[in-house]
């Protein structure tokens, strides 16, 4: 395993760890805030619905959390790759380090590419490329 994916997994340890004390505390909180609005409105249909919807809420922070970790720990992994690569990659050398069809592999980099624009953007307030821009004098 090369250099940067090892500091990558232990990054990604770190974070999944972070994320799941983060997910159990939630669902303990929601979970409570249901019981206690089930206690309050007693056993009736308005209590069942908020018990319903503390456990719709629990699953739905933790998409929230979960759907794009993925998609970062994968770009981090882009950027150290580009890193070991001396800051060029191409799609056949993403798509074999991290094992992604290369329509995948393409978005994540154009993801990046777009980020990496948008933060330049706003650091000068001027757009990076401004054949890319729509204006009022292109067709």
């Amino acid at each position: 395993m090369s250099q940067g994916l090892e500091l990558l997994t232990g990054k990604i340890r770190r974070r999944r760890r972070r994320y799941q004390i983060f997910a159990v505390i939630t669902i303990v909180a929601l979970v409570l805030a249901g019981i206690t609005g089930f206690l309050i409105y007693g056993a009736t249909e308005p209590g069942f619905s908020s018990v319903q919807s503390s456990l719709f809420l629990t699953f739905a922070i933790l998409l929230l959390f979960l759907i794009p970790t993925r998609d970062m720990r994968r770009a981090e992994a882009i950027i150290n790759l580009a890193a070991e690569h001396g800051g060029t990659l191409d799609v056949e050398t993403v798509r074999k380090k991290l094992g992604l069809p290369d329509e995948k592999a393409e978005a994540l980099l154009d993801w990046m590419i777009k980020q990496k624009m948008a933060e330049k953007r706003e650091q000068t307030d001027r757009w990076v490329f401004p054949e890319l821009r729509k204006g009022r004098d292109r067709k």
